[in-house]
């Protein structure tokens, strides 16, 4: 019996990670479709700009 329980709980979790993930998707898609429109109105790349922060972040620079 606890095994069909366990199956259960790992089925059950299993379908809740994939709405979890699907989720994520949607929210992803909607930032880089943010993105591109601020890039497109506003000439700004905020992407390209976030990376190159995010590089000197990891290489222990700080911006002062």
């Amino acid at each position: 019996m606890k095994k069909g329980k366990d199956i259960k709980s790992l089925e059950k979790e299993i379908l809740r990670l994939q709405q979890e993930l699907k989720l994520a998707n949607i929210k992803a898609e909607g930032c880089e479709y943010m993105l591109r429109i601020c890039g497109e109105e506003y000439g700004e790349d905020l992407l390209k700009k976030a990376v190159a922060k995010q590089l000197d972040i990891s290489k222990g620079d700080t911006a002062e």
